[in-house]
């Protein structure tokens, strides 16, 4: 039969036991039963889902950003266009002017390598709609570069027509024209941009309805 002091003895083992496993147990919080954890406990899996994820946003921001020969070359020659004709503008006091851009590469650019490097594009006119540019691949020798390409310009800009007829000899007036959007660069005898230019003006020809002003 059991002592009083054997039973002590037993207890105090089966306590100490008792708090030893819950020291343990406390120590990893996703190891205890179901909704009774508390905080972020370290979770691989999760740390493997963000990796995953974080690897699949930058290839996705590489792939949106990364640009084929064909539209480097179309952006390029946008860009040299646009800076050509706004140097004309400024220099011809124009507002309100806008473009309508085409570009044709001459050759096949459906396996060209994209340029790595800046663009450097030379040639056109402000005063053609047709604009043969070279596009050339600056500091790298890649085989298809440099490109040629044919660029269709259209530039529409706010020029003076006619309001009715205005019969030969009349005086122009403020009454008679309007400022109207028209394509400039098909018009080899030139425009007036503004009422002011040819108000008090006499013509020189019977003017039709909706007719282009010209010098």
């Amino acid at each position: 039969m059991p002592t009083p002091i054997t039973r002590r003895i037993k207890l105090i083992s089966l306590d100490f036991l008792n708090v030893k496993r819950s020291k343990t147990a406390a120590g990893f919080p996703h190891l205890g039963q179901r909704g009774k954890t508390r905080g972020n406990g370290f979770s691989p899996s999760k740390l493997m889902f963000t990796l995953v994820l974080g690897a699949s946003g930058l290839l996705m921001t590489e792939a949106a950003t990364a640009q084929t020969a064909a539209q480097q070359i179309d952006e390029a020659a946008r860009n040299y266009l646009q800076q050509l004709m706004n140097t004309q503008a400024k220099t011809n006091g124009w507002q309100g002017m806008r473009l309508v851009i085409e570009n044709t590469p001459l050759t096949s650019t459906s396996q060209l390598a994209p340029c790595p490097g800046q663009i450097n594009v030379s040639g056109g006119s402000a005063s053609k709609a047709r604009q043969p540019l070279t596009l050339e691949c600056t500091g790298h020798a890649i085989k298809g570069w440099p490109v040629k390409v044919s660029s269709d310009l259209q530039v529409f800009l706010p020029v003076i027509i006619s309001v009715g007829v205005i019969d030969r000899g009349a005086t122009i007036n403020a009454n008679s024209v309007k400022q109207a959007e028209q394509e400039i660069t098909r018009t080899p005898r030139g425009f007036y941009h503004r009422i002011e230019d040819v108000a008090g003006m006499s013509a020189k020809r019977r003017i039709r309805p909706n007719q282009i002003l010209s010098p």
